[in-house]
């Protein structure tokens, strides 16, 4: 009688990549993977075990860097990958995992892996690592011309120095936990690192009135370039904006801190008053531009554990999802 492991290679390579997918599941290397040597083997030479890869601390990290260095690069064809470090990991060590050396031993990460196959990247970094009002930066050390989906949360990318385009499919960026010095450079950022991309999601901790006014303006212009009531009425005296050219959706929201509330609710309705006077008369449904309601800062373990989540909803559908 014909057996599960009698099934062609290239059927049993279909299947189990399609089961690498529900990473809710867990790694398939711990769940297919543990069943018996052949398919153990199989998941291993062929890369399934990398392709949907989840790395939740320091030690996890520096683990799945030693396996790709020891690795063909056809076996390093990785489709969604999610790096975190938190707070509310046990045993976190702030000096052990400095953030100069996370986010060095995930630029090797980047360096290592077949860059053609990457379509969504989730870097998470906690809020101590924040440089006073600055955000860490990270460069990407080699284009990604498969990357659709990119989420960076307490983390911003940097520009490189000589600008060619990073991320030419890149049509959904999402900037989050930023820094209020981090908002003048961000529609720079997304123009050069991903000139294509058509969602933009952005939201920052603890702004002060100035970023909130600073970024109402850039908001003003974009979507004064969008309504062409606005191009119509004083086409010379339109702003250029500087965020990306195909955008067609931007997101904003706040984390303020209970103490600062008070002082910053009329900053946070003059943006909500630019954005909606800027679209016009026009149905505001159709606005491009959506600002979030207000949240006061959280702990950082639910935000971690939203951003996975976010994840994995990508790859299993939010039904399935366990975190």
């Amino acid at each position: 009688m014909a057996t599960f492991s009698s099934l062609p290679n290239e059927l049993l390579l279909l299947i189990f990549s399609e089961a690498a997918a529900d990473v809710s599941a867990g790694p398939i290397a711990t769940t297919v993977g543990l069943v018996c040597k052949s398919f153990h083997s199989l998941v291993e030479f062929h890369g399934i075990d990398v392709l949907y890869t989840f790395l939740r601390e320091i030690n996890s990290i520096r683990t799945f860097l030693d396996i790709l260095l020891a690795r063909e690069v056809a076996q390093k064809q990785i489709h969604s990958l999610l790096m975190t470090i938190g707070q509310s990991h046990e045993g976190f060590d702030e000096n052990f995992a400095s953030c100069e050396n996370v986010i060095h031993l995930m630029t090797e990460i980047l360096s290592n892996i077949d860059p053609s196959h990457l379509h969504t990247l989730f870097i998470y970094l906690p809020s101590c690592y924040h440089n006073g009002s600055e955000s860490p930066m990270l460069n990407i050390p080699v284009p990604l011309p498969a990357l659709t989906t990119l989420h960076l949360s307490n983390i911003i990318p940097a520009p490189p120095a000589h600008p060619p385009c990073l991320f030419l499919k890149l049509s959904h960026l999402s900037l989050s936990q930023l820094s209020w010095s981090d908002r003048e450079d961000i529609p720079h950022v997304s123009q050069v690192l991903a000139p294509r991309s058509t969602q933009l999601k952005l939201t920052f901790r603890a702004p002060t009135g100035h970023c909130i006014y600073t970024l109402a303006l850039q908001l003003d212009a974009y979507l004064r370039m969008k309504n062409p009531q606005e191009t119509k009425k004083v086409p010379n005296r339109i702003p250029l904006h500087v965020f990306p050219t195909h955008l067609a959706h931007i997101t904003v929201g706040f984390y303020i801190p209970g103490s600062t509330l008070g002082r910053l609710a009329t900053p946070l309705k003059t943006i909500k008053f630019l954005v909606t006077a800027a679209w016009g008369t026009r149905n505001s449904e159709t606005n491009p531009v959506h600002i979030l309601p207000t949240v006061l800062e959280e702990e950082e373990g639910p935000q971690e554990e939203r951003f996975v989540r976010d994840w994995m909803k990508l790859n299993v559908g939010e039904e399935n999802v366990v975190v």
